[in-house]
């Protein structure tokens, strides 16, 4: 009788021939050179591979729900908001209004407060608003991420937003905003540092505490002080709870990314008080990817997704791709890991510490282990809650963030396979050829040394090319894949995005894509001059195709250099069209363009703040007329650059007949500047321009004086010293 796995165990116990189960031998797996994208044909099991793969999967834009909860990271800060980088590859935008609570009697502006408070790649928890097609709009405001919570609710280790109060001599005040009538208050210390293991007590003397793992460290105190010391009021920040005082109305806090203890299993918290953050302790109780439904080798010998058991009985989803802790070192396991003094890895399974005196022994999470992970999305409605091992999640992101900026005038990227996921995508290891000298020195991929610590990840759907585009067209197999992306390989790869909160370049190896030039819009900057290809025709305008991946929209009133109504009928689909890069709108996710000949022959385009200097003539356009404010005029550049006129110049230009309609195109001069807080003001008066030209040429004539006198005195005093060592010669 052949050996059976007996699947509500998930394959971690087995049947043999006289019935009697028993624990399978986790080092005695198979140790083949490839992994296989499906279950073989031998197993017993109810679901189909497809089916299987798919457990646990995190919610995609038509499955996402209003009210949800979520943990991001900080992509792009805009002047009208942050761009969010949400779990499952998902990108969601928060206005400035949406990411602060600012009173009524309050005058700050609410972008400059919201920039002011977070940094690129730094982590916030956001509520669901609206979801649309490829897009989420979010919240930050600690009113509605605290919605539903009570003082009698708040319990040690929670993670939580709050709002800045007050600046004292020693930290900040804060404020929770919670549902109930309570204005329970906060404090939290600027230097709040690690305390070691005798300083920290246990939550729970009954259980055993347990850590993320992290090497002791002290973050630099004078520069988080320094960040911190400059938050503005009404700033939305992060703290974990340490200990509340119900009489007083008041909680004691913490940073969180000095907190590293988390919630142990036997802790009680309602799930309607779980928000998005909290540090947990699990257990895991059944296994979504078994290692013994793949073929994989050493580095793919893994199982991928759990259901884990936390919160005194609260069950919580571990996605395939968040299951693994580091993919950066293949050989360690899922586990939890410390080193101790002796330099002898540590792992926590079921509250106690296994040495692991090597890494050959690659054991692997399985059941009724214990892991670390953080919430990153919850659903009060549906009762489900997700959780993540990656360690770059546990660790919460300093004040600093972390910034990356992906590495576009790289020549030629290749990627090595490191792990492979069932039914998600492929672990990459990357090397980046950036320099022609070594992209013509006639090198073999395989003698290229990749990196270990900045990782790509490719989807299922970007690994190949569909073949044809018809409703026959074939689809490579599961076994092809698998054929074709064995462990080691190497492969010709393309990058088209970073995501921050998993921190994987985002890869494609598909061969239609290895010649495209524009991959993301974020490749694109404003000023740019492109040649793209009409997709659709609307009533609002045209869409641009400009390659496969990356789409743009001409407006009604850009289409011309005189704004119409109708769209002229020499546009039609299919055919091309010369645009020029205006800007992104994060509000909308989309890529505003303008086919206007006068913007597109325009030599000198005002793309950054640099060039905004007093006296400088430039092109811009109307984007906005406001009849309410007293015909306020807002005139737009390329990327985030605008100006509002004053009300003398719209007076002027009525007088002058000059077209001020949506999208019209107006010749300005800038007549004042002011970098710091990013304003400059522009005049459409012809008197006052010409004397701001005329001071302009002025002032760059003196300057190339100034630097023509310098450099004539630099090459006089090379001379002189040459002439110099010559005589002592």
């Amino acid at each position: 009788m052949d050996v059976e796995e007996d699947f509500p165990r998930s394959s971690e116990v087995v049947l043999e021939s006289l019935g009697q189960p028993k624990r399978r031998d986790r080092s005695s797996e198979d140790k083949s050179n490839t992994f296989s994208f499906k279950v073989p044909t031998t197993s017993n099991r109810s679901l189909k591979s497809g089916k299987l793969f798919q457990r646990g999967r995190l919610p995609t834009y038509d499955k996402l729900e209003a009210g949800s909860l979520l943990l991001g990271s900080v992509a792009v800060i805009a002047p009208s908001g942050l761009r969010i980088h949400l779990p499952g590859g998902l990108v969601g935008f928060v206005r400035a209004s949406d990411g602060v609570d600012i009173p009524e009697s309050a005058r700050q502006r609410p972008d400059t407060i919201l920039s002011g408070c977070v940094s690129v790649g730094s982590r916030v928890v956001c509520s669901v608003l609206e979801v649309k097609r490829h897009f989420v709009l979010l919240s930050m405001r600690p009113s509605v991420i605290n919605k539903g919570l009570s003082s009698g609710a708040l319990t040690t280790g929670m993670l939580l937003p709050a709002s800045v109060r007050a600046h004292e001599d020693h930290g900040i005040i804060l404020g929770f905003h919670l549902g109930d009538s309570s204005s329970i208050g906060g404090f939290v210390r600027y230097d709040d540092v690690e305390k070691t293991e005798n300083d920290n007590p246990p939550l729970d003397n009954d259980s055993p505490v347990l850590e993320t793992g992290l090497t002791k460290r002290e973050p630099p105190k004078d520069t988080f002080r320094e960040l911190l010391t400059n938050l503005p009021l009404y700033s939305t920040v992060y703290v974990v709870v340490e200990s509340v005082n119900e009489s007083r109305q008041f909680a004691t806090c913490r940073w969180p990314w000095s907190y590293e203890y988390p919630m142990p299993l036997d802790c009680s918290i309602p799930l309607l008080s779980v928000r998005p953050g909290l540090l947990l302790s699990g257990e895991i109780s059944d296994i979504h990817i078994a290692a013994s439904s793949l073929g994989g080798g050493s580095l793919s010998h893994c199982n991928y997704g759990f259901d884990l058991k936390c919160l005194n009985g609260l069950s919580a989803i571990v996605p395939a791709l968040h299951s693994v802790v580091d993919y950066c070192n293949p050989s360690s396991s899922t586990g939890q890991q410390n080193v101790d003094t002796t330099g002898k890895a540590t792992k926590k399974r079921r509250g106690k510490r296994v040495e692991e005196l090597d890494d050959s022994s690659q054991e692997i999470l399985g059941l009724e282990d214990i892991v670390i992970a953080r919430v990153i999305y919850v659903n009060h409605w549906n009762k489900t809650v997700y959780v993540s091992l990656l360690s770059h999640v546990t660790k919460w992101t300093s004040p600093k963030g972390h910034r990356h900026r992906l590495v576009t005038p790289s020549l030629k990227t290749y990627c090595k396979v490191l792990r492979g996921i069932p039914g998600h995508g492929i672990i990459f290891s990357l090397y980046r050829i950036q320099t022609q000298e070594e992209l013509d020195s006639g090198y073999s991929p395989e003698s290229l040394v990749f990196s270990d610590t900045e990782l790509g990840f490719c989807e299922s759907s970007q690994l190949c090319d569909d073949k044809g585009d018809g409703p026959h067209s074939v689809v490579s197999s599961d076994a092809q894949l698998a054929m074709k992306f064995t462990l080691g390989s190497i492969h010709s790869c393309v990058e088209f995005g970073y995501d921050f909160l998993t921190r994987f370049v985002r890869l494609s190896t598909r061969e239609s894509l290895q010649g495209e030039s524009v991959l993301s819009p974020f490749h694109l900057s404003g000023g740019s001059l492109l040649k793209g290809v009409i997709a659709h025709i609307g009533s609002f305008g045209i869409t641009v195709r400009l390659s496969t991946l990356v789409h743009g929209r001409v407006s009604l009133e850009h289409l011309t250099d005189v704004p119409l109504d109708t769209i002229p009928d020499r546009y039609s689909v299919g055919g091309t069209i010369k645009v020029r890069v205006l800007r992104f709108d994060h509000v909308h996710n989309i890529l505003l363009l303008t086919a206007k000949r006068i913007l597109r022959k325009d030599l000198n385009p005002l793309i950054n703040l640099d060039q905004v200097v007093k006296g400088n003539e430039v092109l811009g356009y109307v984007s906005r007329v406001s009849q309410h404010s007293g015909d306020k005029v807002t005139i737009r550049f390329y990327n985030d650059l605008q100006t509002t006129l004053d009300p003398e110049e719209v007076s002027e230009a009525k007088r002058q007949d000059i077209d001020l309609r949506n999208g019209s195109v107006v010749r300005v001069v800038i007549s004042k500047v002011d970098k710091r807080r990013r304003f400059f003001q522009v005049t459409l008066n012809p008197e006052k321009m010409s004397l701001l030209k005329a001071y302009g040429n002025d002032r760059a004539k003196r300057r190339r004086e100034i630097r023509r006198a310098a450099c004539k005195k630099a090459f006089t005093n090379h001379v002189s010293s040459r002439k110099h060592k010559e005589s002592k010669s």
